[in-house]
């Protein structure tokens, strides 16, 4: 697996703001000047905030905050850093701070809240997969999937094991190599692990997002080697809605650009070709926003990110 630098949990033990520190990079650099006498936030809201920090997610390429952000006169954080603060990481813990767990109960004055990798240019794996020592046989339900999946592109093509086969029919192998990570692009790795197992993807035109639980490699019928994903798709259970009751807080979510969904149990295919981008993302606790459970916030990382503030 390849990693760079920021990648995985928001707060990186490496990093220490300290009084008057300096760095290479310092014309670039703004002071922190906030703290917990500071008027932005309570004291209680920082340790909140700190406290979240830790359940925040950030792909390969985010910098990470230090463990002692918003000290009084700590430091300063690099242009960078506030960029991922602002664009991803408050995003993510601010609405949790602010809103209360039943969003039919958001006041109108919410709207007050603060609003790849290394070198190589060629996707995926330069090895054969022929060649590969780790084949699997799937189980019976990831079959299935991919089954289904390769007869939307060739309903001709059968089970292996469903016989007498129709003339002409070719049948799925159900063999597999399992990969734990797969080059997108020249600036995208995805992961069957955190941090990079979150994704945005289009399906028939729809965006649609999902957590990567493996990849597959496998040959198809007409004996050329494909990628795929199986993923969990995350249902959005709070789409920008002006009629509905909960309406500020959808707008809330719609302007700080995030995402609040359930992780579903069912699996899909998603082929490597329809992913977009990975994002951000934080694991909620049981009943936050209604959610009762496998409840996930997550922020697309897709490169232009802006936030806007109202």
């Amino acid at each position: 697996m390849v990693y760079e630098e920021g990648g995985g949990n928001a707060i990186d033990d490496d990093l220490e703001m300290e009084d008057g520190a300096e760095s290479s990079e310092s014309d670039l650099d703004v002071d922190l000047e906030g703290g917990l006498d500071g008027g932005l936030l309570s004291k209680e809201d920082i340790l909140f905030f700190r406290k979240h920090l830790q359940d925040v997610m950030l792909p390969t390429g985010i910098p990470g905050m230090p463990p002692n952000l918003g000290d009084a006169k700590a430091g300063s954080l690099k242009a960078s850093q506030w960029h991922s603060l602002f664009a991803f990481i408050i995003p993510l813990i601010i609405v949790e701070l602010y809103v209360a767990d039943d969003v039919e109960e958001l006041k109108n004055d919410m709207n007050q809240v603060v609003d790849e990798v290394a070198n190589p240019s060629e996707k995926g794996t330069k090895k054969d997969p022929s060649k590969s020592r780790y084949h699997i046989k799937l189980d019976v339900q990831e079959y299935e999937l991919l089954l289904k999946f390769s007869q939307g592109q060739d309903n001709q093509i059968r089970d292996y094991c469903n016989f007498p086969h129709p003339p002409k029919a070719l049948g799925l192998t159900p063999y597999a190599i399992p990969r734990g990570t797969w080059r997108i692009s020249n600036r995208m790795v995805v992961l069957v692990m955190k941090p990079n197992n979150c994704i945005e993807y289009k399906d028939e035109g729809k965006t649609k997002y999902g957590i990567i639980r493996q990849i597959y490699e496998y040959q198809n019928v007409t004996d050329k080697w494909e990628t795929v994903l199986l993923v969990s798709p995350i249902n959005n259970l709070y789409p920008k809605e002006l009629e509905s009751p909960s309406r500020i807080f959808r707008y809330l979510i719609f302007l700080l650009k995030c995402v609040v969904g359930k992780i579903d149990k069912n699996h899909v295919i998603v082929p490597t070709e329809s992913v977009v981008c990975v994002a951000s993302y934080c694991l909620l606790p049981p009943d936050v926003f209604g959610i009762k459970d496998n409840g996930i916030m997550l922020r697309p990382y897709d490169y232009n990110s802006q936030l806007n503030i109202v």
